[in-house]
């Protein structure tokens, strides 16, 4: 038995995982080898889209999609989802349908096709003109951002339900998802990867004092707090990680990385995700462990606001200011912007706009309103994306879309559930507290048409 699991755990695909991840991690501890690592990659990952290991390699480009390049412009993760396809028609590998979810893929490539194949091209041709370059045609500019869009989608639907119903695979992709997220973590840090700003004088400090947020590998500090909680929770989760020594080091990791992001709503959906867990998991005791929960919880706020060693740790120190901040601005203004960081104004912006609309639009929208693209009125008149995924679906898909992905949703989770209560596999309680962090992060982020987000939709 122990010699099999010995055999299992140095096959050849697992060494080559440990060796992808190695590199990962030297790159993030020295940014500037990351070009290098993309190189250095690339002959593993050759290796392994001979075996269904290439399938958990999306984990590394959820967390290092830009730093991962082969020259400027071409990140590495395009190359892989090359060979993913070659791959799924090589292979001949039965690909079942998730059924749940194909009213909700047809309505994303229907918004695909129909919306932003006559998409507005004014902004993309003046981005041409600034380069001092000749804009192509409107049709090729559409049809070029028709097909990236189409495949990436396509893409994260296909590999999100392989691994989905694939256990061994599944487990292969959730550890791969926890090193690299704390190899990004890392990469936050050695690059100086931060977003930063004045928030004036302090009475405490005596002088100006600035936040300085940790954003790992992503180029939003609220990015690094959604997909590190989701290698958190995968920590908590996953019966692999029993062991105490460890389970600890990891959640310790994951967490100072939270906590530099200083992200409030990171750590707000961290501890509802607790909540959450502890009601699934332990059910009729659970009221019993919240309280426990909650009293460690009372204790660890407590030490990290007295005892100095903690106190005085910087990413301590940004979240501390980050929050009063955050308060003070909410009652000197008398209103909830300050608390939302000034997102509930894109909202209100975007509601009245929906709501001036002919009943067709609000039915089934139409606005081009991506993570990548916005329409030129929108780029005008508010300048950013509503900072909200189901505003933006109501505004791209129409209340009509919108009600058939939310429900596609619900279902699959629905499912998630009874099969947890039924099975009591921790596969299952993990795949509900992803897509709880999903749906919490939706309130305030922008997801379509991002990869990295819909695939934890599709998960």
């Amino acid at each position: 038995m122990e010699q099999d699991r010995q055999e299992r755990l140095f096959s050849k695909p697992n060494i080559a995982l440990y060796y992808i991840v190695l590199v990962v991690f030297a790159a993030a501890i020295k940014p500037d080898l990351m070009q290098i690592a993309a190189f250095a990659i690339t002959p593993a990952m050759f290796y392994l889209f001979l075996k269904d290991e290439f399938y958990v390699l999306v984990a590394i480009f959820i967390f290092f999609y830009k730093p991962l390049i082969y020259i400027p412009g071409e990140p590495m993760y395009r190359i892989y989802t090359y060979l993913f396809f070659v791959k799924l028609i090589v292979s001949k590998r039965k690909i079942d349908i998730n059924l749940a979810l194909l009213p909700s893929l047809a309505v994303f490539i229907l918004y695909i096709v129909f919306v932003v194949w006559n998409a507005d091209t004014s902004a993309e041709v003046r981005h041409y003109i600034e380069r001092n370059q000749n804009p192509p045609s409107d049709w090729f500019i559409n049809a070029k951002k028709v097909f990236q869009l189409t495949a990436d989608l396509s893409f994260a639907f296909v590999v999100a339900y392989i691994l989905n119903t694939d256990r061994e695979l599944f487990k292969k992709f959730f550890i791969l998802l926890i090193f690299v997220g704390i190899a990004s973590g890392i990469y936050g840090f050695s690059a100086n990867n931060i977003f930063n700003y004045n928030i004036g004088y302090s009475d405490r400090a005596g002088t100006e004092v600035s936040i300085v947020r940790y954003m790992g590998s992503f180029d939003d500090p609220n990015y690094a707090g959604m997909f590190l909680n989701i290698a958190l929770f995968a920590v908590v989760s996953l019966k692999i990680f029993r062991k105490s020594y460890v389970k600890f080091p990891l959640l310790l990791a994951l967490y100072y990385y939270i906590i530099a992001s200083g992200s409030i709503t990171a750590l707000v959906c961290n501890a509802v995700g607790w909540v959450v867990f502890i009601i699934l998991r332990y059910r009729l005791k659970s009221a019993t462990v919240l309280l426990i929960g909650a009293a460690i919880a009372s204790i660890a706020v407590y030490s990290a606001i007295n005892l100095p060693v903690i106190r005085d740790l910087s990413v301590v120190r940004n979240i501390e200011l980050r929050l009063e901040n955050q308060f003070k601005g909410e009652i000197d203004s008398e209103n909830t912007s300050a608390l939302t960081s000034g997102r509930t104004k894109h909202w209100q912006f975007y509601m009245d706009y929906y709501k001036r609309q002919d009943i067709f639009k609000k039915l089934f929208g139409g606005n081009i309103v991506l993570t990548s693209a916005l329409d030129p009125y929108f780029q005008e008149n508010n300048k950013q994306a509503p900072h909200q995924a189901f505003i933006g679906f109501l505004m791209n898909f129409g209340l009509v879309g919108t009600i058939v992905i939310i429900l596609c949703f619900l279902a699959k989770n629905v499912f998630y559930v009874i099969y947890y209560f039924k099975q009591k596999s921790d596969l299952y309680l993990l795949l509900v507290l992803c897509n709880f962090i999903w749906a919490f992060y939706g309130i305030s982020l922008d997801y379509f048409a991002d990869w990295k987000f819909m695939f934890f939709y599709f998960l």
